[in-house]
């Protein structure tokens, strides 16, 4: 209810171009190249991390374990979660401040410890840096998926009548509706068969011969 509180709030991709060509890589929008190096950068960093060990490696095995997952469902869904944006950072933001104050009543209540010496300096008083991301990867990660899954769920709804479930995924992963697209290709398809109909009937081929 907090992501998508009606139907609306879901967003369909823009028309396709009228040639029908879809995004390629080499094509994508910048942020997408942008956001892929950067998510790339983090998961690198994290096994970094785990290689030097010591204080670093809580936090590098949190972005090693992670990272995998944030980058496969941009490489996904990366203009949906764009599209989105306003209604993912409200997703993320209220259960990570949630989660983030709950842990730091924990620990300074002692209800559990986190080893110093795999962890870095605590970020606010009882928090530790880890726990905090550990909770803002965790929660991207599912409001991520959520919106990337929602996305496909309305966008195959509003148009389940030209479009099979597996084309609103793809729409959604290269963000182009072919709504048109698909009934032109159905009209180009129809009229191809008529034509090699006509070319295969009886008529036409005593006449050639």
């Amino acid at each position: 209810l907090l992501l998508f509180p009606a139907r609306n709030c879901i967003q369909d991709p823009p028309p396709a171009e009228a040639n029908g060509n879809f995004s390629t890589l080499k094509s994508k929008p910048s942020f997408f190249i942008s956001g892929l190096f950067i998510l790339t950068s983090i998961f690198a960093g994290g096994l970094y991390m785990v290689l030097v060990g010591g204080h670093y490696l809580y936090l590098g095995l949190i972005l090693a374990w992670s990272f995998p997952v944030l980058i496969l469902q941009w490489v996904c869904a990366s203009a949906a979660i764009v599209a989105h944006r306003s209604i993912i950072v409200r997703g993320v933001f209220t259960p990570f401040i949630s989660l983030c104050l709950l842990d730091w009543w924990a620990i300074k209540n002692s209800i559990w410890v986190i080893n110093s010496d795999y962890a870095l300096p605590p970020l606010i008083d009882n928090l530790p840096v880890e726990e905090a991301v550990f909770f803002a990867v965790t929660c991207m990660m599912i409001v991520w998926g959520l919106t990337s899954v929602m996305t496909v769920i309305a966008h195959y709804r509003r148009n389940e009548t030209i479009l099979s479930f597996m084309q609103a995924v793809k729409n959604v992963h290269l963000w182009s509706k072919q709504n048109n697209l698909s009934v032109e290709e159905n009209e180009g398809k129809g009229e191809r068969s008529q034509v090699q109909a006509k070319l295969l009937s009886p008529a036409n081929l005593s006449r050639n011969n």
